[in-house]
């Protein structure tokens, strides 16, 4: 289903600008200028997302009431880091659709809105998602934890009606998305759901509904999780798509008391299962996705014909899939700060690339 748009004409992330130009001319043309800007917008998040004030005032720009005290440094915090959130992140669906003529891989949607902690809230995302579906994106990202509360996911008890309605709602909405031609993503979620995760995954497979579902490196079971999707599509006769990532919330899930031990503690780890993990989806016929910005993975990926994706703002090769993130600025802010601290390594080889851009001008 992906493999379709690898054919594409890779573009170059860096616009080109006449040699001869003089080291002033250089420094006024507006591509150059817009590189610098970028570089220091990528060097100042990633600072920002390891300090310690970052980890005081977070919790405080997350919460709903604010005091005006609170409010003020919201406002500010706004104003300061909104063009950086925006390189990463953008506000609507329609600021994705524009990125489509922009890019030269396809766009992955994501709506942020997850981890909702009401029905309400549950309800109006389904809405939501429906309606998505007749933007002329053709790849959706969902969660879960965008529809069911995390509580619920996050409980023992698979027959919850919270969580059969979500197992419902999904199976429609991919229903929805195939007759439209179009491809719904199942995101990565925190290891505290996974038997929720898996549930979901059965359920829509059994159903021979075909959608890209997500495989954790960071989880020290993912061979065996590969094996029983693997296991489960052959079952039931259906194609299976899935995509490799390190891990969405790594950070957690290795400090958590109730997953530390059942998550990978270093990078080596993590790095040496994601490659176990490609090396036993090739034997079992499978052509998995690579999320990955790590040099070793992608010169894989490239030496196999494997489909690769990238974050929006961290493109540091041509990708197949660009995964590009929409929500109100709370859900950006903490989304992109999220991927500046588990996603260090993309993060330094997209700024060093840019370094290297403006020195070649």
């Amino acid at each position: 289903m992906v493999t379709k748009v690898v054919s594409k004409i890779p573009m170059r992330f860096f616009g080109t600008v006449p040699r001869p130009l003089k080291n002033t001319q250089l420094f006024k043309s507006q591509s150059t200028t817009r590189l610098r800007v970028e570089k220091l917008g990528l060097d100042s998040l990633q600072y920002v997302a390891n300090s310690e004030l970052f980890k005081r005032l977070e919790p405080i720009l997350l919460k709903d009431e604010l005091s005006i005290m609170a409010s003020g440094i919201v406002n500010v915090a706004k104003v300061v880091s909104r063009p950086v959130i925006n390189h990463f992140c953008k506000s609507t669906l329609k600021d994705i659709e524009h990125l489509n003529s922009q890019v030269a891989s396809d766009i992955v949607a994501t709506n942020l809105s997850e981890h909702i902690h009401s029905t309400k809230q549950g309800e109006e995302n389904k809405e939501t998602l429906m309606q998505d579906l007749e933007s002329s994106i053709q790849y959706f990202a969902v969660k879960p934890s965008a529809v069911c509360r995390q509580s619920v996911l996050e409980g023992a008890n698979l027959s919850h009606p919270e969580q059969v309605d979500m197992r419902m709602y999904y199976s429609q909405l991919i229903r929805m998305a195939e007759k439209k031609g179009k491809t719904i993503v199942l995101d990565a979620e925190g290891r505290q759901i996974k038997s929720a995760y898996d549930e979901l995954v059965h359920n829509i497979l059994s159903q021979k509904l075909s959608p890209i579902f997500t495989i954790q490196a960071s989880y020290r079971d993912a061979l065996e999780t590969l094996h029983h999707y693997h296991e489960w599509a052959k079952d039931y006769d259906v194609n299976l798509e899935f995509k490799l990532v390190k891990g969405a919330y790594v950070g957690h899930d290795q400090t958590n008391s109730e997953t530390a031990s059942m998550t990978c503690q270093t990078f080596d780890e993590t790095h040496t299962q994601y490659l176990k993990l490609i090396e036993a989806s090739l034997n079992l016929g499978h052509r998995p996705i690579i999320a990955s910005h790590n040099d070793e993975i992608l010169d894989i990926a490239e030496k196999e014909s494997l489909a690769t994706g990238n974050l929006l703002g961290l493109e540091v090769r041509h990708s197949t899939l660009t995964v590009a993130p929409y929500g109100d600025f709370n859900d950006a802010f903490h989304w992109t700060l999220r991927r500046m601290d588990s996603g260090v390594d993309g993060t330094r080889k997209r700024s060093n690339a840019i370094k290297k851009e403006i020195a070649n001008r």
